[in-house]
């Protein structure tokens, strides 16, 4: 039975850690061990055990005549803890650049430029430092008081919305080449966030453009009945068979001028 009981108690563990950093479990509330058997389903036993486990996390503290309640972090508290955070990420910094490999330093500048191109997008213009947050520091978020559960269901609203109205637009073939082929594209060209941004908008504009006049061709002078969503998509995939054509190629021109 013990080896049984173990993982149920590690996962009513987990889910009430989640909850109370969540937030759904406000600081200061009091947590009824009845309340808490109807929500996990499980015994009086089991709700305990997570609660002491919670309790030597610092989750949770007993309050004499009142029961488990959820810990409140005082001001001194956090500002202790930032404290030695910050001592521990300069630390941390300081060893990087003593030791970092070249290829390291190129992803930290990759990713420093992604957070700069995040915060300059139009998406992100309400919620940019929200998202950032929750994306790269979800204990840091969770400890500022934003509600990371909601912050996730936004963005993936945000995201269905936006491919459900393609698809009703432009159909479903169209909106996944239009996704996919011009990022995939622009990433065989470079890592860099911004850059791929920008050349997988110029690869979709060309292949679009190119896909609409090869079907206007085909239809008004040949008399072809070719529709323009397969023409786009057949124009980009194209311009992504030439690119990746032209970086194959590229390194073995390369070898053999350096091998002459």
């Amino acid at each position: 039975m013990a080896a049984i009981a173990a993982p149920l108690r590690t996962q009513v563990v987990r889910n009430l850690r989640e909850a109370i950093l969540d937030r759904r479990f406000t600081p200061g509330q009091r947590l009824v061990e009845r309340e808490l058997c109807e929500l996990t389903g499980v015994s009086r036993t089991t709700v305990r055990e997570a609660l002491r486990q919670l309790e030597t996390e610092g989750l949770v503290v007993l309050v004499p005549n009142q029961g488990p309640v959820v810990a409140t972090m005082s001001l001194d508290e956090a500002r202790d803890v930032y404290d030695v955070r910050g001592v521990l990420e300069a630390l941390a910094a300081s060893r990087f650049a003593a030791s970092a490999t070249d290829e390291q330093v190129r992803d930290l500048a990759a990713r420093t430029d992604a957070f700069e191109e995040a915060m300059r997008s139009g998406v992100l213009a309400f919620l940019g430092k929200e998202l950032l947050l929750r994306a790269f520091d979800a204990d840091a978020a969770r400890a500022m008081g934003y509600r990371t559960g909601l912050l996730d269901l936004v963005l993936n609203v945000l995201v269905a919305l936006v491919v459900v109205a393609a698809v009703r637009a432009v159909g479903t073939v169209l909106v996944i080449a239009l996704l996919i082929v011009p990022a995939a594209t622009a990433r065989l060209v470079t890592y860099r966030i911004g850059a791929i941004a920008g050349i997988g908008a110029v690869v979709g504009a060309v292949g679009g453009w190119l896909g609409l006049l090869a079907s206007w061709h085909a239809s008004i002078e040949a008399g072809i009945r070719l529709g323009s969503g397969a023409t786009v998509v057949l124009a980009l995939v194209a311009v992504y068979l030439l690119t990746l054509t032209a970086t194959l190629v590229r390194p073995k021109a390369a070898l053999a001028g350096g091998a002459a």
